[in-house]
């Protein structure tokens, strides 16, 4: 629905603008979530925390060019983690909300769409 929220696992804010959907946390890109010295679980507690308030419409994992392909940290599907120096992971509770929330959907343009449990008959425009 318009307005409603998306959130973009990875680091392609340009997502949120082609959508003109508003991102479901503070970040519009997740680099902030894994930069050392930067993040804390209290950071990733506060990302959790809006994501259970207003769970996004769907989620984007725009992690790398394919699944399973490098790229930044995995969401669910494993991949090789190429890094800048920012790779710290205490991503597991923000992994944990989608594995208990979504389920995946397509995979359009080499990105892996999950969608709501309640609404997985989704299917990309196009």
């Amino acid at each position: 629905p318009a307005g409603q929220a998306i959130w973009v696992w990875g680091n392609e804010t340009e997502v949120y603008l082609a959508a003109d959907r508003p991102t479901a946390t503070r970040f519009s890109y997740l680099y902030p979530l894994v930069t050392p010295g930067y993040t804390t679980p209290t950071t990733i507690d506060g990302a959790l925390a809006q994501l259970l308030t207003d769970p996004p419409a769907l989620i984007i994992d725009a992690g790398s060019v394919r699944p399973g392909w490098p790229g930044f940290q995995e969401l669910l599907i494993p991949r090789p983690l190429v890094s800048d120096g920012r790779d710290l992971d205490l991503l597991d509770p923000l992994r944990e909300f989608v594995r208990e929330n979504y389920v995946q959907g397509e995979t359009v343009d080499g990105w892996v769409i999950y969608l709501p449990r309640a609404s997985a008959q989704w299917e990309p425009a196009g």
